[in-house]
């Protein structure tokens, strides 16, 4: 299983230790988190992932593992949906523009 997530841990002390008290006691904080390629249905947008967007009651999708934009985002061909107008097939890949 491949890993996208690139995740760093900084711990400082909270209280410096003195001779009568031994315990030095940790903060942990995240520090930093970088997404450099998303999974299916998700698009990359200033290094964080995004759920690409609905459409008809329908959430678009991607090819794959991807690092692009929102444009990656499409409806499928042959996907049905239903709005205000009515009910409808996507005769052809519906990709997203900006």
């Amino acid at each position: 299983m491949k890993k996208f997530l690139i995740f760093c841990v900084v711990c400082m002390p909270v209280a410096a230790a003195a001779i009568d008290l031994p315990v030095v006691k940790q903060s942990c904080k995240e520090d930093y988190k970088k997404y450099t390629r998303c999974k299916v249905g998700y698009y990359l947008e200033n290094e964080s992932c995004k759920r690409c967007p609905s459409s008809g009651g329908v959430y678009g999708t991607t090819v794959n593992h991807n690092a692009g934009d929102i444009t990656s985002c499409y409806i499928p061909s042959g996907t049905t949906f239903s709005d205000t107008s009515g009910n409808g097939v996507y005769e052809g890949d519906c990709y997203y523009k900006k």
